[in-house]
C-alpha cells in the first residue's frame, strides 16, 4: 500500500498554504479554524517535520513546506481531473411516469424540452395509463385522469377536465353548428375511454340515439377524425389546445355547465415511498410551473 497521509489533512494544508492563513482556509473549506489547525498539525506529525512557522496569528511556509506544496499541487490537479472524467460516466437516472396517452402526446411532449434542459442526465419512460397502477413498483409517479384521488396515493390536482365540442371549421360551417341542438344529423365522434360521453351531454335529446357514431379508443384519434372533417368530437380543451391555436379545430359553442355531468380531473400522484425522490419532485414541480405558465 502507498504511504499516504490523511487526505483531509493534505487538503487543509494546501488551502492554508495557497491562501496564506488558517482563517481564510477555514472559510473556504467551511470548517472551524481549530479544525484546519488540527489537520495541519496531524500532517506535520505524520511527516515528522514542520510545514509552517507560527508567528503570532500568521503562518509562513517553511522550506520543506514550500517544496511539499510544489509536489502536491500537480498531484491534486491530477486527482481533480480524474474525478471530473469519472463523474461523466456516472449512471444516468431514470424516471418512469404513468399518464394518459393523449395527455402525454398533446400536452406534455410540446413542453417537455424545458424539463429535459433542467435534467440533462435523466432518462424518461412514459407508460400509458388513465390511472396509476399502484402495484407496479417500476412506476415513480403518474398523471391520473379520475374523479377522486386514490386514498393510497399522495395526489395534487393539476387540471380540470374542461369539456368542449370540437370540429373542423369547414364542418362547423357546413352544418351551421351553434348549439347542441344543431348536432342533429351530424356524425358524433366518441372516445371510448372518456369518462364523460356524448350520451351524457345529449341525454335530453331523443334523436341523439339515432346519430351516426365514430368510436375510437384514444382522444388523439378523435382529434384526427374531427380535423379531417369526419364529425364532431367531445374532448378536453387542454389536450386539444395546439390544434385550436393553429385553427385546425374550433369550438363552435360553449356547452352550458348544467348540461355537463360531474367531470374527472387530472392529478399528479405518487406513492408515499417515492414522494421524497428528487427526480419525482422535480417533475411534479415542472408540471405545476407549466400549468401556471399556460394559464397566464
Amino acid at each position: 500500500m502507498r504511504p499516504i497521509p490523511p487526505l483531509n489533512s493534505i487538503k487543509a494544508f494546501e488551502v492554508a498554504a495557497r491562501l496564506g492563513g488558517v482563517r481564510l482556509a477555514a472559510e473556504e473549506l467551511n470548517v472551524s479554524q481549530s479544525a484546519v489547525s488540527r489537520h495541519i498539525s496531524n500532517l506535520e506529525i505524520y511527516l515528522e517535520t514542520e510545514l509552517f512557522e507560527r508567528r503570532g496569528k500568521r503562518i509562513i511556509l517553511t522550506e520543506t513546506g514550500r517544496e511539499y506544496l510544489q509536489q502536491l499541487e500537480p498531484a491534486l490537479d491530477t486527482i481533480s481531473r480524474a474525478s471530473q472524467i469519472a463523474a461523466r460516466h456516472k449512471p444516468r437516472g431514470y424516471l418512469t411516469i404513468s399518464a394518459p396517452p393523449t395527455f402525454v402526446s398533446n400536452w406534455i411532449m410540446p413542453r417537455l424540452h424545458r424539463f429535459l434542459a433542467e435534467k440533462p442526465d435523466l432518462n424518461l419512460r412514459f407508460l400509458a395509463h388513465l390511472t396509476m397502477p399502484e402495484d407496479n413498483a417500476e412506476i415513480d409517479c403518474g398523471v391520473e385522469y379520475r374523479f377522486e384521488p386514490s386514498p393510497r396515493l399522495l395526489s395534487h390536482v393539476l387540471l380540470p377536465d374542461e369539456i368542449v365540442v370540437l370540429a373542423a371549421p369547414s364542418y362547423v360551417s357546413a352544418y351551421a353548428i351553434q348549439s347542441l341542438k344543431d348536432l342533429r344529423g351530424c356524425t358524433l365522434i366518441e372516445t371510448e375511454r372518456r369518462l364523460v360521453s356524448w350520451s351524457d351531454v345529449l341525454k335530453v335529446y331523443p334523436w341523439a340515439q339515432k346519430q351516426r357514431m365514430i368510436s375510437v379508443s384514444l382522444s388523439s384519434h378523435a382529434f384526427e377524425a374531427a380535423r379531417h372533417g369526419l364529425g364532431v368530437a367531445l374532448a378536453n380543451r387542454h389536450n386539444a389546445m395546439n390544434l385550436i391555436l393553429t385553427g385546425e379545430l374550433t369550438i363552435p359553442f360553449v356547452v352550458d355547465a348544467v348540461e355537463i355531468p360531474p367531470v374527472p380531473r387530472y392529478f399528479f400522484s405518487v406513492t408515499e415511498q417515492k414522494a421524497h425522490d428528487a427526480n419525482v419532485r422535480a417533475f411534479g414541480d415542472w408540471l405545476h410551473r407549466e400549468i401556471a405558465t399556460t394559464k397566464r
